[in-house]
């Protein structure tokens, strides 16, 4: 799992909010996990998966495109363990605020992050 997240300095300024609304997203998932909500589940998903790598949270992109995948399976104890993997991350990832735009192509998790002290970052 990607627990350092590079946010372009450009953006850091929308952070707080980000964060805000990635818990309200975990509350929505938890949700719709008990109501077995694939609707909202696959929706979820793909909002994940659109939103984490422009923010510099590839990990979020990664979880996203799991639960897009759980959801076509229909495989709820995927969903359940991706979901906690993704409390856990939230409580966990390291933001470091770096000064260009990171890719923004979905991250399949096996690639590597590149070390804080390569790219002259601001870590929190």
């Amino acid at each position: 799992m990607d627990a350092v997240a590079q946010v372009p300095r450009d953006i850091a300024d929308l952070l707080p909010t980000f964060r805000v609304n990635r818990s309200h997203e975990l509350a929505d998932l938890k949700q719709a996990l008990w109501d077995n909500d694939f609707a909202t589940l696959q929706h979820l998903g793909e909002r994940m998966y659109a939103l984490g790598n422009p923010y510099g949270f590839r990990q979020i992109t990664t979880f996203g495109r799991e639960i897009r995948e759980a959801c076509a399976e229909r495989d709820l104890a995927r969903m359940r363990i991706v979901v906690e993997q993704y409390e856990q991350y939230l409580q966990s990832v390291k933001i470091t605020i770096v000064k260009e735009p990171v890719d923004r192509v979905a991250w399949s998790g096996n690639e590597q992050a590149e070390s804080a002290s390569d790219a002259n970052e601001t870590r929190y």
